[in-house]
C-alpha cells in the first residue's frame, strides 16, 4: 500500500488533514514617550527641571512653587536616581491614606501629586 492510499484511508475514515493556522496578528509595539526613554532611572535634577515646565502649571493649576514642593517631596526617599519601579510604589503610598507615608498631605495635594506623576513621569 502507498504512501497516498493510506491517507485516502485516513481521510474516509474521518480523520481530517492538519489545517494550517493562521499567523498569529503581530502585536504593536508602545513606543516609551515618558521621561525614561529605554533608561530604567533618571537622575532626580531631570525630573525637578521638567517640574518647572511652564506647560505643567497650565495643566495642574498650582503656582510653580507648589509644584516643585510636591514634587521633591513625593520622591524624597530617592536620593540621586528616580528609577520606573519607583512610580508604582509612590502611587500606592498616596493611596494609602493617612497611613502611608503622605499622610500629612491634604486630599486635594494628594490628587495634584498623581497628575504631576502622570503628567511628568509617565507621559
Amino acid at each position: 500500500m502507498s504512501i497516498f492510499e493510506k491517507k485516502q484511508g485516513l481521510f474516509s475514515r474521518g480523520i481530517k488533514p492538519e489545517s494550517k493556522k493562521a499567523p498569529a496578528p503581530v502585536k504593536e509595539i508602545k513606543k516609551d514617550t515618558s521621561i525614561f526613554g529605554k533608561e530604567s532611572s533618571i537622575k532626580k535634577t531631570i525630573f525637578e527641571q521638567r517640574l518647572k515646565d511652564p506647560k505643567l502649571f497650565s495643566t495642574i493649576r498650582l503656582p510653580g512653587k507648589k509644584i516643585e514642593e510636591l514634587g521633591k517631596k513625593l520622591f524624597a526617599p530617592y536620593k540621586d536616581f528616580i528609577q520606573k519601579t519607583s512610580i508604582p510604589k509612590v502611587k500606592d503610598e498616596l493611596k494609602k491614606g493617612k497611613w502611608g507615608r503622605f499622610k500629612d498631605m491634604s486630599s486635594e495635594d494628594k490628587i495634584k501629586a498623581k497628575i504631576i506623576i502622570k503628567e511628568v513621569l509617565e507621559k
